[in-house]
């Protein structure tokens, strides 16, 4: 049994409780973001961060240094320093963030499709993160100058993007606009992958209305269009790591990595 130390008591930190309870972990303490959280750290086996995303890379560095599982809300870290950081000091420890669209039935089957062949050589692959919740960006946490719905909401699309392409785009281009207090809330990316193939990323932040995830592949065989039915179990990923660290299974990164540095791009790209 894994003993677990959650740093988060907001909606997020409500979703880890649950997933841990019903992986048959213990729950030593959860705690809010500003509290002592430091003094849980040596009892425990595993840390998951449900924090705020400022928080979020402070509170991993410390599970590092204590060589704990870590288990982290997205994103990882808001700097490209913060990200190499992680990437050389996770090698050797189970680290994993939440990203659980393609854990998604509905994702899982466009997989299992594009890897029987189905839509053949793909030149297009569309994905929007139409994020319907406008209010949150208007007062809390989120509505800052400092949150960016890149990280906050494409790092869940661009995931999906490679894990479908297999591979990082090599070169693109972006535009961002706000309407709320985040710094940026509504973005279109073109990108280009490997082989040719074009790729569009839309974050819609601005607008108040029904939350949901988009994707549209086309191929010179056929295209595929898919989009969540409701909302997506983000205790899924939990459940998924605990197995892993029982097993003594390592977690790998690569693709996190990759969308991070995507996302980092984005928002170098623009103006």
């Amino acid at each position: 049994m894994l003993k677990v130390l959650i740093i988060g008591d907001g909606n997020a930190g409500a979703y880890h409780r649950k997933a841990y309870l019903e992986a048959d972990c213990e729950i030593v303490a959860q705690t809010g973001e500003r509290d002592d959280y430091r003094r849980h750290v040596r009892d425990v086996d595993l840390i998951s961060i449900a924090s705020p995303d400022r928080f979020h890379f402070e509170q991993c560095a410390e599970a590092i240094r204590a060589r704990k599982h870590i288990f982290v809300e997205k994103p990882p870290c808001l700097r490209t320093d913060e990200l190499k950081f992680l990437i050389e000091r996770t090698a050797d420890i189970n680290f994993a963030c939440n990203l659980p669209l393609p854990w998604a039935p509905d994702f899982v089957e466009v997989r299992k499709q594009l890897e029987a062949g189905a839509c053949g050589k793909i030149y297009l692959i569309e994905a929007e993160y139409n994020y319907g919740r406008k209010s949150k960006l208007m007062d809390g946490w989120r509505a800052s100058a400092d949150y960016s719905m890149v990280f906050g909401a494409g790092l869940h699309m661009v995931d999906l993007m490679l894990w479908y392409m297999g591979a990082a785009p090599s070169d693109g281009m972006a535009f961002g606009v706000t309407t709320t207090k985040a710094k940026v809330d509504t973005v279109q990316a073109i990108m280009r992958f490997p082989g040719g193939a074009i790729g569009r990323l839309g974050i819609n932040g601005g607008y108040e209305g029904r939350h949901y995830h988009r994707l549209d592949i086309y191929g010179d065989k056929m295209g595929i269009k898919c989009e969540t039915a409701g909302e997506i179990d983000k205790t899924v990923p939990i459940k998924e790591f605990v197995k892993m660290c029982l097993a003594g299974q390592k977690v790998d990164n690569a693709r996190l990595w990759q969308a991070m540095r995507v996302c980092f791009q984005i928002e170098e790209e623009m103006p």
